[in-house]
């Protein structure tokens, strides 16, 4: 899972603020396989205006779209054919959840022929906020205890995601 927060350090860099949360699961950022969908929120701490860490979570869903239901159907030949595809998607945006993008995107599949979108949109929806009171538990615990980094967050930051 580092290397996907890795991914979303080197490509969105700057751009990252609070409020956001980044979805990922494309190969080629980090990701296992696309119905592991990884989430990441980026943590801010105080006035520092870069993240100081990041609280990531990856969940496997049962269906992201495709040929087949399930995932890695033996018979693809292109990714597309294995279902929804998120490099580095930001979920949450400054804020605001990002849904109707979010549902295009989980239908894209259901725009080649043999293949569809997304069969249970539900459950992606229910994943979503995870990190979230992962990010205020550790946010507070850091504030009250004036730690940063803190451990076992000291050892995080130094081996799994480096500036």
């Amino acid at each position: 899972m580092q290397d996907t927060v890795r991914h979303q350090m080197r490509t969105l860099g700057e751009n990252l603020r609070r409020g956001d949360v980044i979805l990922a699961n494309h190969p080629k950022a980090g990701g296992s396989h696309l119905p592991d969908l990884t989430v990441i929120t980026p943590v801010f701490y105080a006035d520092i205006d870069r993240p100081v860490f990041f609280v990531a979570n990856r969940g496997h869903h049962a269906d992201i779209g495709g040929i087949s239901p399930g995932s890695m159907p033996p018979h693809s030949n292109f990714l597309w054919q294995e279902g929804a595809r998120f490099r580095s998607f930001k979920i949450v945006d400054g804020g605001i959840f990002q849904e109707e993008k979010l549902v295009a995107a989980l239908m894209e599949p259901g725009k080649y022929e043999g293949s569809s979108g997304t069969r249970c949109l539900q459950v992606k929806k229910i994943a979503i906020p995870l990190p979230v009171p992962t990010y205020q538990l550790i946010c507070c615990a850091c504030s009250n205890l004036n730690l940063l980094p803190c451990f076992p967050l000291h050892y995080l930051w130094q081996s799994c995601v480096p500036f």
